[in-house]
């Protein structure tokens, strides 16, 4: 299990360093921190929402230069998909608490 999720962490961090440049890779590293200093994946959760709704607009009509104009709420957005992401991976890898692990297919 251990080698598995440090695969998922190294994949992870390499991603983000692909598409989000040094950016991308300091988000993966604080993540990772995160991550490794054993915060709940709930937390990780609430954070990954809350930047999410940091960079909604707050008007319901968005031009198309909005990305360009407002770099912080485009930021914060990448921020909490990335975010999001590893959370979603922490959930697959993991178990539910108090149970063995869920089958997709259960055996006949």
């Amino acid at each position: 299990m251990r080698t598995r999720r440090a695969m998922v962490g190294v994949v992870y961090l390499a991603l983000l360093w692909f598409f989000g440049g040094k950016y991308g890779a300091a988000v993966g590293i604080a993540v990772l921190a995160a991550d490794l200093a054993g915060v709940p994946r709930r937390a990780i959760w609430i954070a990954s929402m809350a930047f999410l709704a940091q960079g909604v607009p707050r008007s319901p009509v968005v031009g198309s230069n909005f990305g360009t104009d407002h770099l912080v709420a485009h930021v914060l957005v990448g921020i909490g998909l990335a975010a999001a992401a590893y959370a979603g991976l922490r959930e697959l890898l993991e178990p539910p608490a108090g149970g063995r692990p869920r089958r997709a297919h259960p055996e006949r």
